[in-house]
């Protein structure tokens, strides 16, 4: 799944693996701002409600920057379904260390 993108907008790519044992990992590659944080969310919600998985891992690899908008998106994607446990793994270094700083390291990486 691509988050479709006009000319002017930055890319996001979100490719989800099918869900094994209702696990479902979605491997973002892009920068999560203001300009892709509401089509990241919005896939990812998608995603959530076509495959109703227990676990929602999100690999964030290849994000290397991540800034408020983007971390409100997964709070949101986090909160859309209460019974979902969503993980962040594979964080780059800045953007393990912005989750910290503003308390979210806790409740969304998984190390």
């Amino acid at each position: 799944m691509t988050c479709a993108a006009a000319a002017d907008q930055p890319e996001i790519t979100v490719a989800l693996t099918s869900a094994v044992c209702r696990v479902v990992t979605a491997s973002i590659s892009g920068d999560i701002d203001m300009l892709t944080a509401v089509r990241l969310q919005a896939s990812l919600i998608d995603a959530i409600d076509l495959h109703q998985p227990r676990v929602l891992i999100i690999d964030i690899a290849a994000v290397a920057f991540l800034d408020a908008a983007g971390m409100t998106a997964l709070v949101r994607t986090r909160l859309h379904n209460g019974q979902v446990k969503v993980r962040l793994v594979n964080a780059q270094p800045l953007v393990a260390k912005s989750l910290a700083i503003v308390g979210l390291a806790v409740s969304l990486l998984e190390c």
